[in-house]
């Protein structure tokens, strides 16, 4: 959501509008996350994170997620998700398990005291499904 005029966004309560969604996506695609009761901002329950992995890249048939514990119970998000916080230890697990198994090489960067990393358009269409 932006203040300025010639962005437009929409944020939904309580429902979803598919036609926002990419082609081809039904609302079995929908993703529900458990909201905490923070007050200050949009914070999910989180415990673990799973990656859906295919066989190889040419096969289309997928085996048993991947499934990474992580430290955190909380993960807070902005409406946009172009930002989403969680403990540092958490943040590398998460890209070694992407550098390891999937060739992702993320540079980290600290910027008032907040580790982060640029995902640009080919590294975002490598990321594999959570």
């Amino acid at each position: 959501m932006t203040k300025e005029e010639y962005y437009y966004g929409k944020l939904v309560f309580g429902g979803f509008d598919l036609k926002y969604a990419a082609s081809g996506l039904t609302s079995d695609d929908i993703f529900w996350a458990d909201m905490h009761s923070n007050h200050n901002y949009w914070v999910a329950n989180m415990g673990s994170i799973s990656f859906k992995e295919k066989q190889k890249e040419d096969d289309e048939k997928e085996r048993a997620p991947v499934q990474l514990k992580m430290e955190s119970t909380l993960v807070a998000l902005d409406s946009g998700m172009s930002l989403a916080q969680i403990p540092v230890r958490d943040f590398q697990e998460i890209t070694t398990y992407l550098n390891v198994h999937h060739g992702l090489d993320f540079v980290f960067r600290v910027e008032k005291g907040l580790y982060y990393t640029d995902c640009d358009g080919d590294t975002y269409e490598k990321l594999p499904d959570l």
